[in-house]
């Protein structure tokens, strides 16, 4: 999102005044294939939790701020995955039933907690006001989906995009991890029925992906895995990811971190899956422009 100079501020300024730069808001969305896959807590309530306690309730605050004027600023990224199934007509008519049995439920429990108030009062009466605060919750999220939303929250989504307020961006097809995948083909292929599930949900191409668990790739040798040193010096290279997402008109892409940065790894794997930051040999992902001198190959290029 550009910050431009506001009416009161110049264009220009001098050398010692901060200068304005530029921001992304991105939040990022994404559920494993859970349809149909039992119930609590891996199965299809897990998507109606998300439902429940994530995409409804930002729809409700995007929808409120593009009815108060307010467009731009927030990038959303929705996986294939999750907008198949989002849309899918069993999951949207189970959802229905989740917060009327869910609102159910909480009026049950406010009732017997107030038939209960002689044994502990207090008690009893801030446990039953809990209960209907539920109740409405509940409530207002069956008829958010089914009136205010027509049950159609990728649509919901699509309208907001279209009238500029939000920017929805892809992700690959079945969110598979695309450095590891052994082929191009199969690197292409996730990446193009990614854009075509896209389409058919947004009506558009998008314009950005976010990479699976952002893992990006460089161009490397051709080879098996874990040929290593022992790959030849004139191995071809298998192009680089960002050479597929451009074939496929992605303007731009989210990866992480550290990979850009070269900081070591902050998760609970550090040191066990991934190893002393530096211990893996690089390689160059793609000849330097003719003019500049050869560099140690790195990850923090991946322009080159």
């Amino acid at each position: 999102m550009y910050l431009p100079p506001t009416v009161d501020e110049p264009a220009s300024r001098s050398a010692d005044q901060p200068q304005r730069g530029a921001f992304t808001f991105m939040l990022h969305s994404h559920l494993p294939y859970v349809r149909e896959n039992g119930t609590w807590p891996h199965g299809e309530e897990w998507l109606y939790e998300a439902l429940a306690e994530t995409y409804l309730p930002l729809l409700d605050v995007l929808s409120d701020l593009a009815d108060d004027g307010i467009r731009g600023g927030v990038t959303l990224g929705l996986t294939p995955i999750l907008c198949e199934q989002l849309a899918d007509p069993l999951v949207v008519e189970r959802f229905v039933e989740y917060t009327a049995d869910r609102a159910a439920r909480a009026n049950r429990d406010a009732e017997r907690r107030t038939q209960r108030g002689n044994e502990r009062t207090g008690e009893a009466q801030e446990r039953a006001a809990l209960a209907r605060w539920y109740a409405d919750r509940y409530g207002h999220l069956h008829d958010a989906f089914t009136v205010r939303y027509g049950r159609d929250v990728l649509g919901a989504f699509r309208g907001l995009q279209e009238d500029g307020v939000i920017e929805v961006s892809t992700s690959a097809a079945t969110h598979g991890y695309l450095p590891l995948l052994s082929t191009d083909a199969a690197i292409r292929g996730q990446i193009r029925e990614g854009i075509r599930s896209y389409e058919r949900f947004f009506s558009r191409r998008p314009r950005s992906i976010w990479l699976p668990e952002c893992a990006y790739r460089p161009a490397v040798p051709e080879g098996p895995p874990g040929a290593g040193d022992a790959l030849p010096a004139t191995a071809q290279l298998r192009p680089g990811l960002e050479r597929w997402l451009e074939a496929e008109g992605i303007e731009l892409f989210f990866t992480e971190t550290q990979l850009i940065e070269g900081g070591p790894a902050t998760s609970a794997t550090r040191g066990e899956l991934i190893g002393p930051y530096g211990a893996v040999r690089r390689r160059r992902g793609a000849p330097p422009p003719a003019d500049e001198p050869l560099r140690e190959a790195t990850t923090y290029e991946p322009y080159w």
